[in-house]
């Protein structure tokens, strides 16, 4: 055997014994660029592709299979170590020197930059979670035939160096301080690093260095269209806004496959910043930053709806609620372009909120909102009437008083709501006013106006974006409680096969059966108050989402708010899908004393449906 086909067999083996394809594809890679391409004896070659393949080996099971991690890790260990590759240094890649994400130790501090161990991690954090979304977007739009066999083995090499760049000079320092800005911006400070240097973070470079950064990214990534110009000069950005240009991009060199990469991007981004769809911010830039062919056109419009079509299938999946046309009319009238509350509404409000017994919610709470789905055009049949009282803390004095009054409220609510237009309407205690500005509509029921929205979505407003990131902590948290509802139908299901059991063997030999009911028994309610405990979790990372300290940051804070709207759609989601109201009879069965009889198990076949347990 040659030492070239020893080389091409090492390779193969080396991308069998991986257990997963994309770890065998960001290696391969890998070597391609400092083994195969490389002008080394072949000695040399096979001791690169034997260091280059631990380390990245131990990366990738370190960051339990995050190929961008591993790839970046191993890519900058590698091109920082230099000609130290030729050497067959056994230690020249030592294990304890990994970082995931970095590939080298983190400094508390760069000295260079005056950037802090935060704000480095948190860029390379956001940035391969970038990378991340742009490759499964890539790979949907692989399986869609859009283009030629040849050309998805190249996209799928692409994604696996996509935005490489950005860890690199002359972009990584800038784009460090850019990613920071916009953190900063988005939880509501006023920061312009043209002026302040900084908003008191020192290092941070001027804004006129990130757009350098910026053209130069744009100018090397074969998924920009500047890239593909003639004229590499011909590549600008509008200084006051890097997402835009002075003077339009002719784009109509670019080829297809780079096309797909593309679109990639713009979904990635769409799915990180939860503003615009990818659609939107193609027709935002179509003939004003980038000129594209009646081809190039067409294609995109292909990519869009192929992401598009898998959209809809998750959206109807996960029951996520699109724009209707207005808000609940039955609900709000409006009068010179302004919604408000229908008197008959108020006074079904207060009616309800005043058959409260014992206590008079009235006197105990300073301020009454109306706020939730119905208060926007983001709702459907299955949305509740929310209506929210600030507790007066000088009424209600202490943390552990006014816990009691939610409680209390919110148990009573939900076992005696109102039916207010077809919705069931709920009372919630709110012992931190500011966090009722976190939402984004709140209507002063005392007052009668909106302290905050209405917010109106457009008819082209498309959720998935807001709430892509949030489905596989739905699907989690869902596959958690179906596995517990599982072993708890199952315990069910043997108690009431012991049951039938028991009635027909002789007296002297039930004892034994009889211990074995009740150790079922005991499993049963095990189960119950397991799925109690998930239910009381998802509801306290709810109401603890986002503590604003004052109205102002509820208001102005995006991450705040962005925090709040998932946590929320978690829940509802949780709700949507019967697991709240499900463990809620399930807990209601259990009681107090947290004891179940054999007719308490007859109301949990009920519940479950189980039709093996049924008599």
């Amino acid at each position: 055997m040659s030492m070239n086909n020893l080389i091409e067999e090492l390779k193969r083996i080396d991308l069998m014994e991986r257990e997963a394809d994309d770890c065998g594809q960001g290696l391969d890679s890998l070597l391609q660029e400092f083994v195969y391409d490389a002008d080394l004896p072949d000695e040399d070659k096979i001791w690169r592709t034997r260091v280059i393949s631990d380390y990245y080996k131990v990366v990738y099971d370190r960051s339990h299979g995050d190929v961008p991690t591993a790839y970046t890790a191993t890519r900058r260990k590698a091109m920082k170590l230099g000609e130290a590759l030729n050497e067959p240094d056994e230690d020249v890649l030592r294990e304890e020197d990994i970082d995931i994400g970095r590939g080298e130790p983190m400094p508390k501090e760069d000295s260079s930059t005056g950037y802090t161990e935060e704000m480095i991690k948190f860029y390379e954090d956001r940035t391969l979670k970038h990378i991340s979304r742009v490759q499964r977007a890539a790979r949907k739009l692989s399986r869609e035939g859009l283009i030629s066999p040849i050309e998805t083995r190249v996209l799928l090499s692409n994604i696996i160096k996509h935005d490489q760049s950005k860890f690199e000079e002359p972009e990584y320092t800038p784009y460090v301080s850019l990613t920071w800005r916009h953190k900063i911006e988005n939880e509501g400070g006023n920061f312009d690093p043209m002026t302040d240097k900084g908003y008191q973070t020192p290092g941070l470079l001027d804004k006129r260095d990130e757009n350098e950064a910026t053209l130069h990214h744009v100018r090397n990534n074969s998924h920009h269209p500047e890239y593909w110009l003639d004229n590499p000069a011909d590549a600008n950005i509008d200084p006051n806004n890097r997402n835009k240009s002075m003077k339009m991009v002719d784009a109509t060199l670019m080829p297809d496959l780079y096309i797909v990469e593309m679109v990639a991007d713009w979904q990635a981004m769409s799915e990180e910043l939860g503003t615009n769809t990818a659609r939107q911010w193609f027709n935002k830039c179509q003939d004003t930053r980038w000129h594209f062919s009646d081809h190039q056109v067409e294609f995109i419009d292909k990519c869009l709806r192929a992401l598009e079509n898998e959209m809809q299938e998750s959206l109807k999946e996960s029951a996520i609620d699109f724009p209707t046309d207005d808000l609940p009319r039955a609900i709000w009238g409006k009068k010179d372009g302004t919604y408000y509350l229908k008197n008959n509404i108020k006074d079904k409000v207060i009616k309800y909120i005043k058959s409260y017994p014992s206590r008079n919610l009235i006197d105990l709470s300073t301020e009454t909102h109306i706020c939730g789905s119905l208060a926007t055009n983001l709702y459907n049949d299955f949305s509740d009437f929310d209506v929210h009282m600030v507790i007066d803390k000088d009424k209600v004095k202490g943390k552990e008083a006014q816990e009691k009054l939610t409680k209390e409220v919110l148990k009573w609510s939900d076992e005696n709501p109102e039916d207010i237009e077809g919705y069931p309407c709920h009372i919630y205690m709110q012992d931190n006013e500011n966090q009722e500005y976190v939402g984004d509509s709140l209507w002063d029921l005392n007052k009668e106006f909106w302290a905050k929205g209405p917010k109106i979505s457009r008819k082209n407003f498309n959720p998935y974006s807001y709430y892509q990131d949030i489905l596989g902590e739905v699907e989690k948290k869902a596959k958690e409680a179906d596995i517990k509802i599982g072993e708890l139908s199952r315990s069910v299901i043997d108690y009431a096969s012991i049951k039938v059991a028991y009635k027909k063997i002789p007296k002297d030999a039930k004892a034994s059966l009889r211990d074995l009911m009740k150790d079922k028994l005991h499993k049963i309610e095990d189960d119950i108050e397991a799925l109690a405990s998930y239910r009381k979790q998802w509801a306290e990372k709810r109401r603890n989402s986002s503590q604003p300290k004052s109205i102002e940051q509820a208001v102005t804070s995006k991450s705040m708010q962005k925090e709040w709207t998932d946590a929320n759609a978690v829940f509802k989601f949780l709700q949507k899908y019967d697991y709240i109201e499900t463990i809620k009879a399930l807990e209601d069965i259990l009681g107090e004393d947290a004891e179940l009889s054999g007719d308490d198990v007859t109301k949990i076949v009920s519940i479950l449906d189980i039709e093996k347990a049924k008599d």
